[in-house]
């Protein structure tokens, strides 16, 4: 009587695992789109004084060019700006304002930037504006080249973070059938 069981519960074992490497074959699409999604030129804009707010970080864009990147399943989940912005934090816990203080000597972090490549996960591209219909994009691609190519260095210092991770390793180990 209790070989039914121990065969029911082996079939189950083995049709339970069908999933789990669908699943993770789909991670793994993902996480390799993360790294190899390019930007949308099409939605670049020109931007002046546009302010973003997370957290305790203040991202002003002076002046400049903001190019989403192409959506991964659905979502933007990164963009480069190219132009003048300042980045500004007030540390919210006395914790952070010493260890902002000892490592960075200043009371609130402030600094300018030229560039910038952000990846996020909460909706922050719908905080970017809407340009309005038949502005003159020249200006945008006129330095576009420019752009791809600071976005295409960025994207090479990430690819040596996704080499050493471990999702890297487990794919490398799967690949071996280890």
């Amino acid at each position: 009587m209790k070989r039914p069981y121990i065969l029911g519960g082996f079939l189950a074992l083995t049709l339970a695992t069908g999933p789990t490497s669908a699943a993770f074959d789909d991670l793994e699409k993902t996480w390799a789109s993360f790294y190899s999604t390019g930007l949308d030129a099409s939605k670049a804009m020109s931007v002046t004084d546009l302010t973003l707010q997370k957290d305790a970080m203040t991202l002003v864009f002076k002046k400049g060019i903001l190019v989403p990147m192409q959506p991964i399943e659905g979502e933007i989940t990164g963009a480069m700006f190219v132009g003048e912005g300042t980045a500004t934090l007030v540390p919210p816990t006395p914790m952070d304002a010493w260890y902002l203080k000892k490592y960075y000597g200043a009371d609130k972090f402030s600094e300018s930037f030229t560039s910038m490549y952000m990846r996020f996960s909460d909706g922050t591209d719908k905080l970017f504006p809407k340009p309005p219909p038949g502005v003159d994009q020249a200006a945008v691609a006129s330095q576009m080249d420019a752009i791809t190519k600071a976005f295409d260095e960025r994207g090479l210092a990430g690819a040596g973070f996704r080499h050493g991770s471990r999702l890297h390793g487990l794919e490398d180990r799967r690949r071996s059938g280890a």
